[in-house]
C-alpha cells in the first residue's frame, strides 16, 4: 500500500499554488488585454476627435487671414501664416492654391509632406466678402497625420502592460505566498502523512503545524482522523474475518477430503461387497438348475423349491447388480462431453427391443446433441425404456415414444409409454430405493429410477413421474446450451 502511495506521489506534479498562480496570471492578462485594448481604443477616438477639433479651429479662426493675404498675393506672409500652422499638433502639410477665371499665374503655396497611409484630410474654400458679394478666391488643403496618434498609443501599450503585468506578478507572488501559507503546505503534511500511515491501530494522528484555530483545515484533520480510526477498525474487522473464514476453508477442505475420501471407501466397498455376494450365487443358481434337470417330472413340490431358489438367486444377482450401478451413479463425476442424443436414444432402442420382442415399438422425436457424460445418459435411457416395456399392458402391444423440448436454460425430455401408467397414490415413491410398484420380479430391484435421478442430478438436471390415463409418463431435464456442431 505505502509503495503503491509512494510511487503515485513521487510522479511528476503541479502544485495547487503552482496551478492558481497560473490561472491568478493568465486571468490578469486577460483582463489587461481588455481593459487595454478598450483604453486604446477610447484615446484613439479622444485624439481623432482632437485632430478633428484642430481643422475645426482652422477653418474657423485662419480662413479670413489666409484669404485676404491671397487676395493681396502677400506670399510671404501667407508663408509665415502657413508654417505657424504646421506647428499645431499631428498637423503634417498645408497647401493654398489660387483657382478663378483668367488668372495667368494663379498662386500654389505648399508645406510640408501631404504623402502618408494614416491621414486626415480636408479641403477648405477661402472666400472674400465685399460690397459685391461673397466669391471665392481659392483653397486651402490641410492633412494631419495619424502618426502621432499611432505613437502614443503605442507608448500607452508598452508603459499599461508593463505596469500591470508588475502589479499582476506581485500580487500573483503574495497570493501564491499566502496560499502556500494557509493551505497547501498543510495539504502537503496530509499527503505525506497518509503515505508513511501503516495499517496499525497505534499509528499517530494528524497533526498540523499550525495555530489552534477552528477552520475548514482543522476539520478536515479531525475528519481525517476518524476516517484513520474508522480504517483501522474496519481493517481489523477484516483481518479477524479473514482468518476466521481461513480457518472455516481449512476446515471445510479438510472435511471435504474426508468425505471424498469416505466416498471412496464406501464405493470401493460397496463394489467388493456387491462382487464378492455375487460370486456364491452363480454356483447357486447352476446347482439348483442341475438339479431340476435331474428331478423327476412327477415330484412337483421339489420343482417349485428348485425353482423359488432360482428365482431368488436372479433377483439377488439383479439386485447387487443395480446396486454398483445406482453406487456408481452416485459418487462418480460425469465426464462431460458432446453427446448426440439421438444416437444414444437410438442405441438404447435397439438394446431394449432385442430384449423387449419384436411387437414392441419405440418412436424417436428429433433429439438435440448436450453437453453430458455419454456412459451415464445411456445408462438413463437404457432403464427408462426398459421399465416401459417391462411394465406394458398384458395383450397390448408395447409402445413407447422420446420428445425433446428446449427450455429457458435446459432440454425437457418426456419418455412416455400405453402401459398402466403410475399410480397417483405412489409417484412420490417411485424415486426412492427399493420402491418396487408392479410386483416383485427377479429383475425388479427398485433401484433403476433412482439411478437415472443420482446421474441426472450429477448434471444438473431433474426427474418426475407423471400419473396418466393413457400410460406412463417420465420427464427428465438436462442443462442447456447445445454443444457445438
Amino acid at each position: 500500500m505505502r509503495d503503491s502511495v509512494g510511487l503515485a506521489a513521487s510522479g511528476r506534479r503541479t502544485g495547487l499554488a503552482t496551478r492558481l498562480l497560473l490561472l491568478i496570471l493568465g486571468f490578469s492578462s486577460l483582463i489587461t488585454l481588455i481593459s487595454t485594448a478598450a483604453q486604446l481604443y477610447v484615446d484613439y477616438h479622444r485624439d481623432v476627435v482632437a485632430i478633428e477639433g484642430r481643422l475645426n479651429e482652422i477653418e474657423r479662426g485662419s480662413l479670413d487671414s489666409i484669404a485676404v493675404s491671397l487676395w493681396n498675393v502677400d506670399t510671404e506672409y501667407l508663408r509665415l501664416q502657413l508654417e505657424g500652422l504646421l506647428r499645431l499638433p499631428d498637423m503634417r502639410s498645408l497647401e493654398v492654391r489660387e483657382i478663378g477665371e483668367g488668372l495667368r499665374s494663379p498662386i500654389v503655396l505648399a508645406m510640408g509632406n501631404p504623402a502618408g497611409a494614416h491621414v486626415i484630410s480636408r479641403t477648405m474654400p477661402l472666400t472674400r466678402t465685399d460690397e459685391r458679394g461673397t466669391r471665392q478666391l481659392g483653397v486651402m488643403v490641410a492633412t494631419a497625420s495619424l502618426d502621432g496618434v499611432y505613437a502614443r498609443l503605442a507608448d500607452r501599450v508598452a508603459l499599461i502592460l508593463l505596469s500591470q503585468f508588475i502589479k499582476t506578478l506581485i500580487v500573483s507572488a503574495f497570493i501564491f505566498y499566502i496560499v502556500h501559507l494557509v493551505v497547501t503546505r498543510h495539504i502537503t503534511a496530509i499527503a505525506a502523512h497518509f503515505r508513511t500511515m501503516g495499517t496499525e491501530a497505534d499509528s499517530p494522528p494528524l497533526k498540523l503545524a499550525r495555530r489552534g484555530r477552528r477552520d475548514e483545515l482543522a476539520e478536515l484533520v479531525d475528519s481525517f482522523n476518524a476516517l484513520t480510526v474508522n480504517l483501522h477498525e474496519s481493517y481489523a474487522q477484516v483481518s479477524r474475518s479473514n482468518a476466521r473464514l481461513e480457518a472455516a476453508q481449512t476446515l471445510a477442505d479438510t472435511r471435504a477430503i474426508k468425505l471424498e475420501e469416505a466416498n471412496g471407501e464406501l464405493r470401493r466397498l460397496a463394489m467388493v461387497t456387491a462382487h464378492h455376494l455375487q460370486e456364491p450365487l452363480r454356483p447357486m443358481a447352476i446347482s439348483a438348475q442341475r438339479i431340476q434337470r435331474r428331478i423327476a417330472a412327477d415330484e412337483t413340490e421339489l420343482m417349485e423349491w428348485c425353482a423359488s431358489i432360482t428365482e431368488g438367486t436372479a433377483h439377488l444377482g439383479a439386485l447387487l447388480r443395480d446396486f454398483q450401478r445406482y453406487v456408481a451413479a452416485l459418487t462418480e463425476e460425469p465426464r462431460l462431453e458432446t453427446c448426440d442424443m439421438a444416437q444414444l436414444a437410438a442405441q438404447a432402442r435397439a438394446k431394449a427391443l432385442e430384449r423387449g420382442g419384436t411387437e414392441a415399438r419405440i418412436d424417436l422425436s428429433p433429439l438435440p446433441a448436450l453437453i453430458a457424460d455419454k456412459r451415464m445418459i445411456s445408462q438413463v435411457l437404457d432403464e427408462l425404456f426398459d421399465n416401459a416395456l417391462r411394465h406394458a399392458r398384458p395383450g397390448v402391444p408395447p409402445a413407447v415414444s422420446l420428445s425433446a423440448v428446449r427450455g429457458d436454460d435446459c432440454w425437457e425430455f418426456t419418455v412416455s409409454d400405453n402401459g398402466p401408467g403410475f399410480d397417483p397414490g405412489i409417484v412420490d415413491k417411485v424415486l426412492e430405493v427399493f420402491e418396487v410398484t408392479h410386483g416383485r420380479a427377479p429383475d425388479h430391484t427398485g433401484l433403476g429410477l433412482p439411478m437415472c435421478r443420482a446421474i441426472l442430478r450429477a448434471h444438473g438436471g431433474r426427474v418426475i413421474v407423471e400419473p396418466s390415463p393413457s400410460g406412463g409418463v417420465v420427464r427428465f431435464s438436462l442443462p442447456a446450451p447445445m454443444a457445438p456442431t
